[in-house]
Order: C-alpha cells, then structure tokens, then sequence
C-alpha cells in the first residue's frame, strides 16, 4: 500500500522514456520531486520495514536520479545554447 505512489512516478517516468516530449522545466523539477521521495521512503524504510518494499525504492532512486541529470541537463545546454546562438 505505501508503494503506490513510487508505481504511479515508475510508471510515469516509463512514459517519459517512450513519448519524450519537448524539454521544458516541469520535467527536471518533476524527477527531482520523485527524488525527493524516494530518500525519503528509504528513509522511512528503516522504521517501517513492511510498508515499503526496498527495491521499488532503489529503482525509483535509481531511475530518478538519471532522468533528473539528463532533463536539467538538456535543459541547461538548451538555455546556454539559446543564448550564445
């Protein structure tokens, strides 16, 4: 049950993947919020062990790291190219 919202940001950012819609801010602040929760379920997780399961936690952790990096950095080269061109 404490899962649902990690499957629900998963299942986004799966889409995310197959769809890749134009860079704009909402997407790098958006991987940075499911960042933000999957600290704070690994966190949680060592309170209540049979809430949340571990590894839908590392994956969220893992793939929200990736795609924060990638879309702030699209982002950044697409602003810094902007200016220069």
């Amino acid at each position: 049950m404490g899962n649902i919202p990690a499957y629900l940001l998963l299942s986004i950012y799966v889409i995310y993947l197959f769809v890749s819609p134009k860079t704009i801010i909402f997407w790098p602040i958006f991987f940075l919020i499911g960042l933000v929760y999957a600290v704070y379920t690994l966190h949680y997780w060592k309170k209540h062990q049979g809430t949340f399961n571990i590894y839908v936690s590392l994956g969220l952790l893992a793939a929200s790291v990736a795609l924060f990096g990638f879309t702030f950095m699209d982002y950044f080269m697409k602003m810094i190219f902007s200016l220069i061109i």
